[in-house]
């Protein structure tokens, strides 16, 4: 356990050199925008689980607790297809509330109390778990 995790780095190094290109584009639109939010939360998602793999549940940070990005993967892939296909040229504010679920799980998530030991399900039978967790 001397090592870095090397997903996170990986998930790191690629998310940097992707928003590279794309930030870098000569006349960028805002679909470009918006797909490198849904790639900073991929990003953001990926290191999570890294950190939480490699060092397990009782690593506990502000990190760890934002357990919610795959919430807005949905949201982000749409606005990205409807500003493509629509040739949207402006953000509108209508469009935040695509992100209403995120925002809301992501602000409970920090409530005293909420962790990802607590949201598991302690039943021997049941092999999954509660809201989006695989373990």
């Amino acid at each position: 356990m001397n090592e870095f995790p090397v997903l996170f780095l990986l998930a790191l190094f690629h998310t940097i050199f992707s928003l590279t290109i794309i930030l870098n584009k000569k006349n960028r639109a805002m679909y470009d925008s918006i797909a490198s939010v849904w790639l900073i939360f991929i990003c953001l998602a990926t290191m999570r689980r890294s950190l939480q793999i490699y060092y397990g549940d009782e690593f506990d940070t502000w990190f760890l607790k934002i357990i919610f990005y795959p919430l807005a993967y949905g949201p982000c892939l749409y606005l990205y297809t409807r500003m493509q296909t629509d040739n949207e040229k402006n953000w509108t504010n209508k469009n935040l509330l695509h992100f209403i679920p995120f925002l809301f799980f992501t602000l409970i998530s920090f409530l005293p109390g909420i962790s990802i030991a607590n949201l598991k399900t302690k039943s021997q039978e049941i092999k999954y778990s509660l809201l989006f967790f695989l373990h």
